[in-house]
């Protein structure tokens, strides 16, 4: 098949960014096996740079999460309260079933106690379980707890003693 001058050209061009970043990828992969991360990351940058020079720029990746948002499933806890009420305090609660969630290209792993709330389960944990310890639970105790203000208005006064 016999290609045109101009089209040659072309083609040695593209062979030419191809080599580019083969040399660059095959950089940070030296870079990464020699626990060089500074260097690295300056080579992963000028790949990034070269990728959008040759092809231009990427197309916006679709969101295929399947809906809900990793912290809107897990039980509300008022902000600060986890800081104030040590865990030995948090009441412990069995684990009735395990279930995960895929969003934004990772899975995020919850489990549902006995009394209904959810909790996150920390990433890399592997070690089985029967109970968690449920922070909800001891904020609507507490919460419970509370009592109103008694009004100032309505206390009797007691009359003063005489004395002669």
């Amino acid at each position: 098949m016999h290609v045109p001058a101009q089209d040659r050209n072309q083609l040695r061009g593209h062979v030419k960014d191809k080599r580019v970043l083969k040399y660059l990828r095959e950089m940070i992969r030296i870079c990464r096996h020699s626990n060089r991360r500074w260097v690295r990351m300056e080579y992963e940058r000028a790949w990034e740079f070269a990728v959008q020079v040759i092809y231009g720029p990427l197309p916006v990746r679709e969101d295929f999460s399947t809906g809900d948002r990793p912290d809107s499933i897990v039980s509300r806890v008022p902000a600060g309260f986890r800081s104030q009420h040590p865990l030995r305090e948090w009441p412990l609660r069995k684990i009735v079933k395990r279930f995960s969630r895929e969003w934004n290209y990772n899975t995020f792993e919850y489990e549902t106690l006995e009394c209904a709330h959810i909790v996150l389960v920390a990433p890399g944990y592997s070690i089985p379980v029967k109970s968690r310890r449920c922070a909800a639970c001891l904020a609507e105790t507490l919460a419970k707890k509370k009592k109103p203000a008694a009004s100032v208005a309505e206390v009797p006064q007691q009359k003063k003693a005489v004395s002669a």
